[in-house]
């Protein structure tokens, strides 16, 4: 009986040791799981910041193809019509509605260029439904981006197309 009694006493230190390294070991596991959180909130802030820049740069381009004074058919091709400032530019758009797009265009973080494409006027493309006898067009390529490097909000562009029928 003496035995069972030794091997009891004995094993005390053992159980704290091995309690002390499931201690560890778990603590270790947290401290893992912790940084895994922190990079996907990071993730997840840069997927925020990146689908911001595209929908602001989009809805400008919304903007300047919705109004036809802001793409006016002036000068041959390679003429650039600007919105935001530091820009070379042949030409300054007209201003923009009182909105948060034209709050970012005001502070420098969204621009956009529209530059004419096309030297001279020619017939609508077949098939758009316009009568060649009645309109001319033109194209200009829409660039629209959105800057914010230096504020850790990413950078994003749209580029497209627009054309442009002129009644005769």
């Amino acid at each position: 009986m003496s035995r069972i009694q030794y091997n009891r006493d004995r094993q005390k230190g053992v159980v704290l040791f091995v309690s002390l390294i499931m201690l560890v070991v778990i603590g270790m596991l947290t401290l893992s799981l912790v940084g895994m959180a922190r990079m996907e909130m990071r993730m997840s802030a840069n997927e925020e910041a990146r689908i911001n820049g595209l929908q602001l740069s989009q809805a400008l381009s919304d903007m300047i193809v919705a109004d036809p004074d802001r793409t006016p058919v002036v000068g041959r091709a390679g003429f650039t019509i600007c919105a935001g400032e530091g820009q070379q530019c042949d030409m300054e758009m007209p201003a923009l509605p009182d909105n948060s797009i034209a709050d970012a265009v005001a502070d420098g973080h969204l621009t956009a260029v529209a530059t004419r494409s096309d030297p001279e006027f020619r017939p609508p493309p077949r098939g758009m439904g316009f009568s060649s006898s009645k309109f001319v067009s033109t194209s200009f390529n829409l660039e629209s981006t959105y800057d914010r490097t230096e504020d850790g909000q990413g950078y994003a562009g749209v580029e497209e197309g627009l054309l442009v029928l002129i009644p005769l």
